[in-house]
């Protein structure tokens, strides 16, 4: 049932109440109908259609439905709330949401309109209309409270929003969203005149509240005319300033934003100035307006209209000298005026008139970059406040700005060794900001064209590189971060103990991400794009190495989410989804962030180690995906969750109009679908039996017209390059992010698989196997045509947002839909056969094209890693292998099974040949895919893999100072980290001999 069992109302007997609280249904229906007959009440005939809903029979079961239909038919009204609701709950499992509107909300509005003032009963016939999202009944029963209650002013407002959600919704006829809106629009407008009425006694319908001014902004958003928006922000009482000296600000930011996106940038200024001058005997009001919003606003509406207003740089300039010299300012406002004063010279050049010029500009930028960086070095957001300015200046100041003044500060505490580091880590981190802005690696002129020069220099470091991407700029920073990083964990900070001060998890931090940039890993997606895996070409040593000083910084700060977050990234990487996994649940991720956060480590996981997700033991075997989908089941049980009840009864009107739009794209959310296709991929993998795509209740709205949403929050991961590089979390990942296309593709596999391994219960026996065979293959035959209709839709434009593995896997699929459907069909012709044989060698060079993709090797060229790491590192394409040559497999299959009757034919034979070369190709694939992974057994066991590990990951650290420096860090821990990796790749190994390959 939808929900728990209600109780029955108060005043029935307590031999009736017993037996329904007990489930003895039987019981129930006897007493129910001896009440019945007894008191003449219809609500013991609705307790009796309720028992009969529990019993096994089909025909009892629908009871419930077929009395709401009678009773909506024949114009019934229920006066009594309490069976209503036991009707929706015995009809809850059976109702589709969209049936609701026309049963049980035409009921409840009956019932409130014959009993207007049974306040408590038209509100929970309210709650439940919204709850199932039946705004147009919600609607018709708020109206009719407003109307019985007019001295509650809460009945006014709950109209009000609820007639406007139901103007913007699809619920509303499209002639009628107009008068809705309108109709909101008018109440409110009323509401406001009558606010300035002094006395409006018991009778005060007026607005008052926050709450009420906020809905009143977002309604004249929508449905108001310029005129009236421009009224509003001059209201006396209900204007964003006048609410602003209240000490409210909500306002003032929603209309900030509103006049943003209108282009309205006179506003924006004017708005954001007249908060930031007012003062009250306190200066209150003044900090109150001292938030960095507020500036931002100020700034970006200065910079579009000083064209038309010159003057405007002056007063800027005025206010920030008025707020930079005003005393006893707290931290966190100096921190916000310094920022501002930064922003300014940036947006709106140079503000000393002796200054002109780019020069000048450019000065002022320096000078008030350094006055930020002086007060606020000591702080760990520093860089991350002045990262976008400073990668705006030239090349040669950024230089001076990051080699120069701030190692300067540093040496002036050197007094104070713990602020010197501080100061240091944020100068190192600006080095690399600089060494990641585009542009810096030039052709070293004579050596040939720009587009295929000999020679390559970084122009911040003079590091020359036979290579455009030229990794080895970043060395220096490596070296020189680890050498702090060392000094700092060996003598200043002897033992961790979880206390480490914010700027040593960072310095590890950038010292791993300047080790991902040194292995050469690519960075580039369309240098990426031919490449079978991320580190195919790279240095694994390096990565490694990253590994090491992330794995000793957690031993000294356990759970620091930054580092773990980084760390799991590099882990899948480099193979070891082991131990990714087993930090990933040291982050214990609630439910709130479940839908942002989860694709940083779920997607793709599968096929990178099917054992993780579905991990075998001697208990049920429980999915790392059920936390995803719990939150969802739970999230989405109801059409909308129960919050947005709680949102009405505490008149949080802001709340009520987010909840909605939020539960809406919660519904078409790529985490969701990628939580059910994880697991599905999984199970298929390990032989496991799981509930099938099709059957997934929450994913019977993700039709082929469904936009799904992407929501990745990387806002937690570090990333320390510019603006305009590629993020460190987009160089570690196995390939593009969660996207539309993508996961309808992999929708559509899936119910392929569905299609072609279904096995009927053994009990079942058809009555007529012949007819059910026909029947079968008809179903079958429609299934693949919507499929292969999907398939091509999606496949269109989708290669961007795939992986080279994963496009020639849809494209196998999408080809076999076709191939199915063609060989079946009724009436084989020579056009046919030709078309059939086309779509065979279609499959057979995507197949040989995914082996290639899936199995080759790098050169064994390099630091002595060998093989074993690239093949550890593509898991990925080799699961796709497997789940080509099984969809191949399944094909052959079915179609052997279907033509089987009509061997004698030469259109047949012909097919037969096909089929026999289609299925040669699947079997070769698959023991491809096998025989990689005895070689990886194999390599377990070759030797010690610990000392392999070391040698790899260190190498010789007598010729390499930095690998030299990484091991001075890690010291005693080296063996157990060693053991971290190799546990953990033996790990994945034994996984993948798990895998079923037929």
């Amino acid at each position: 049932m939808s929900w728990n069992r209600p109780q029955l109302r108060s005043g029935v007997d307590l031999q009736l109440q017993s037996a329904f609280n007990d489930g003895q249904w039987a019981s129930v229906i006897r007493l129910a109908e001896k009440r019945l007959r007894t008191f003449n009440d219809p609500y013991f005939e609705i307790v009796k259609i309720c028992a009969e809903c529990q019993l096994d029979s089909p025909f009892e079961k629908s009871a419930g439905i077929v009395a709401l239909q009678r009773f909506v038919n024949e114009g019934t009204v229920v006066k009594d709330v309490d069976a209503l609701d036991l009707l929706e709950w015995a009809t809850g499992s059976l109702l589709d949401d969209q049936e609701f509107s026309s049963t049980l909300g035409t009921l409840k509005v009956r019932l409130v309109k014959a009993k207007p003032k049974d306040r408590n009963g038209a509100i929970r016939c309210l709650e439940s209309c919204l709850l199932h999202w039946d705004l147009f009944n919600a609607q018709q029963i708020a109206a009719i409270l407003d109307r019985s209650f007019p001295h509650d002013r809460t009945m006014l407002f709950w109209n009000v929003v609820i007639t406007y959600l139901l103007c913007v919704s699809d619920q509303c006829p499209p002639d009628k969203k107009k008068l809705y809106g309108m109709l909101a629009l008018k109440q409110m407008q009323r509401a406001a005149q009558s606010a300035s009425q002094p006395d409006a006694g018991d009778s005060d319908r007026s607005i008052r509240t926050e709450e009420e001014i906020l809905l009143f902004y977002r309604i004249l958003e929508t449905h108001g005319s310029d005129a009236d928006w421009t009224a509003a922000l001059g209201h006396p009482e209900f204007g964003p300033v006048p609410q602003f000296r209240l000490g409210r600000k909500d306002l003032l930011l929603r209309v900030l934003d509103v006049s943003r996106r209108k282009g309205d940038w006179q506003t924006v200024y004017a708005l954001s100035k007249e908060c930031l001058i007012l003062s009250g005997s306190d200066n209150s009001l003044k900090l109150l307006a001292c938030d960095w919003m507020v500036w931002k606003a100020l700034l970006d509406g200065a910079s579009h209209v000083m064209g038309e207003s010159p003057e405007v740089l002056d007063d800027v300039a005025a206010l920030l000298d008025t707020f930079s010299a005003a005393d006893g300012v707290r931290p966190i406002y100096i921190r916000n005026i310094l920022l501002a004063r930064v922003a300014a010279a940036f947006q709106l050049g140079s503000d000393d008139p002796s200054e002109s010029g780019p020069r000048g500009a450019a000065s002022a930028q320096v000078e008030e970059l350094q006055r930020y960086v002086r007060s606020q070095c000591s702080s760990p957001a520093c860089f991350d406040d002045i990262r976008s300015f400073a990668e705006k200046l030239e090349p040669d100041e950024l230089k001076k700005f990051a080699h120069d003044y701030v190692p300067g500060l540093a040496q002036e505490a050197a007094g104070d060794p713990l602020r010197s580091a501080t100061i240091r880590t944020l100068a190192y981190q600006l080095q690399y900001l600089a060494l990641t802005r585009p542009g810096l690696v030039l052709p070293i002129p004579g050596s040939q064209s720009s587009s295929s020069a000999d020679q390559w220099k970084c122009a911040v470091t003079g590091v020359v590189s036979n290579s455009s991407s030229c990794t080895e700029r970043f060395r220096t920073i490596a070296e020189s971060a680890a050498k702090l990083y060392r000094i700092l964990t060996e003598s200043l900070i002897p033992e961790g103990n979880g206390r480490d001060p914010d700027y040593v998890p960072e310095l590890a931090i950038l010292t791993a991400t300047a080790l991902v940039k040194l292995s050469g890993i690519s960075d580039s997606g369309s240098v990426r794009e031919h490449l079978p895996y991320p580190i195919y070409a790279a240095r694994c040593g390096r990565l490694l190495q990253a590994t090491l000083i992330l794995e000793y910084q957690l031993s000294r700060t356990p759970k620091h989410s930054r580092v773990t977050l980084l760390l799991v990234r590099l882990y899948l990487v480099v193979g070891c989804a082991a131990r990714a996994t087993a930090l990933w649940e040291t982050l214990d991720v609630k439910r709130t962030i479940t839908d942002s956060l989860s694709p940083y480590f779920l997607d793709r996981l599968s096929t990178l180690s099917p054992i993780q997700v579905l991990p075998q033991s001697s208990r049920p075997a429980k999915a790392l995906t059920n936390g995803v989908k719990s939150y969802y089941a739970t999230s989405l049980k109801l059409r909308m969750p129960r919050r947005l009840a709680d949102a009405f009864e505490s008149e949080n009107y802001t709340s009520i109009l987010e909840i909605p739009e939020f539960i809406n794209r919660l519904r078409v959310s790529c985490t969701m679908v990628m939580g059910f296709v994880e697991e599905a991929r999984a199970c298929r993998a390990l032989g496991q039996r799981g509930l099938p795509i099709s059957e997934e209740v929450l994913l019977n709205d993700i039709t082929d017209d469904a936009q799904l949403h992407e929501n990745t929050d990387f806002g937690s991961v570090p990333n320390l390059e510019a603006s305009m590089a590629v993020p460190i979390y987009d160089i570690l990942r196995i390939g593009p992010k969660p996207s539309n296309a993508r996961f309808h593709l992999a929708l559509v596999a899936e119910k392929y698989f569905e299609l072609f391994q279904y096995k009927p219960p053994a009990t079942y026996k058809a009555a007529n196997p012949l007819q059910a065979a026909t029947t079968d293959r008809i179903f079958v035959s429609e299934t693949l045509q919507q499929l292969s209709s999907s398939a091509s839709r999606f496949l269109r434009g989708a290669r961007k947002t795939l992986t080279e593995q994963e496009h020639f896997f849809f494209d196998i699929i999408s080809l076999l839909t076709a191939l199915i459907s063609l060989m079946t069909s009724s009436g084989p012709s020579p056009e046919s056969s030709t078309a059939a044989s086309q779509l065979v060698s279609g499959v057979t060079a995507a197949l040989d094209a995914l082996s290639d993709s899936s199995l080759s090797l790098p050169s064994p060229e390099g630091e002595g890693e060998g093989a074993l790491i690239p093949m550890l590192s593509s898991m990925h394409g080799l699961f796709h292998l497997r789940d080509a040559a099984d969809a191949v497999k399944l094909a052959t299959s079915y179609i052997t099974s279907v033509l089987e009757p009509n061997k004698q034919s030469n259109t047949t034979k012909e097919a037969t040949e096909a089929l026999k070369t289609l299925d040669k190709a699947g079997a070769k694939a698959a023991a491809l895919g096998k025989n990689r992974i005895a070689v990886l057994k194999r390599e377990m066991t070759n030797g010690n893999l610990e000392s392999r590990i070391e040698a790899w990951a260190l190498g010789s650290t007598a010729e390499d100072s930095l690998s030299k420096e990484i091991q001075g860090i890690v010291g005693d821990r080296i063996g157990k980290s060693m053991g971290i990796l190799a546990d953990s790749w033996r790990v994945g190994v034994k996984g993948w001999e798990l895998v079923r390959w037929e």
